[in-house]
């Protein structure tokens, strides 16, 4: 655990997300625990857990009942910088690519969009161009970004940028992640999305959110 007062761990936290609230508007407020590190019920608050990929924070907290209590929030890394993620629909000569996963978490093949993290340091447009290189073998020829998405909002603090890229051969070689369990890319028309939909073979939530946000703005599935 990091050993840091309430106070001062909420200031390593994005801006948006120092914000104390009021229980007494009906909100979840953010307080300072009886003890700087403990809380009652004996937990550590504040910066629980980190790693490269993503921070634990517990903070002590009153509810718009009057209770007390405790509650996590997870931060994607680098959690200084919002969106941190993308996620990237790719248009291929009209159609979408997906990409054909194992996911470690559910312990099953998925179809999902390219996402990934930003690296420190990188803009959107280089992120997204990286992440199509590595993953799909691709080029990006135009990007247009669909809207934010916010997959879990009563765990995650993390917000994911969405954006659709008109992708294109390249001739230039591009290795794909080692760690990724990427076993095909394959290429769906509109009307074969909605039906893997509807088939239950297409259920990742970042997936769904920004083919939704593409309909939406009658990018896709017009």
């Amino acid at each position: 655990m990091t050993d840091l007062s309430a106070e001062d761990y909420l200031h390593l936290l994005p801006a948006r997300a120092q914000y104390r609230g009021s229980h007494l508007e009906g909100e979840i407020e953010i307080i300072e625990a009886d003890n700087s590190e403990i809380g009652d019920d004996n937990t550590a608050i504040g910066v629980v857990y980190q790693d490269p990929y993503l921070a634990v924070v517990r903070d002590r907290v009153r509810f718009p009942s009057g209770n007390a209590g405790t509650y996590l929030r997870v931060f994607e890394q680098p959690w200084q910088a919002w969106p941190v993620g993308i996620v990237v629909l790719p248009i291929y000569e009209g159609r979408v690519l997906l990409l054909r996963i194992f996911r470690h978490a559910t312990r099953q093949w998925e179809y999902e969009l390219p996402r990934g993290y930003r690296d420190r340091d990188e803009d959107v447009a280089q992120a997204i161009t990286r992440e199509i290189a590595e993953e799909v073998g691709m080029k990006v020829i135009r990007m247009q970004t669909l809207g934010n998405i916010r997959p879990n909002t009563g765990l995650l603090a993390s917000e994911v940028l969405a954006v659709v890229a008109e992708v294109a051969l390249t001739t230039s070689q591009t290795g794909r992640e080692n760690d990724e369990a990427i076993k095909e890319v394959v290429v769906r028309s509109t009307v074969d999305i909605q039906e893997m939909v509807r088939r239950g073979e297409l259920r990742d939530s970042f997936t769904l959110a920004a083919l939704y946000l593409a309909a939406v703005a009658g990018v896709i599935l017009k």
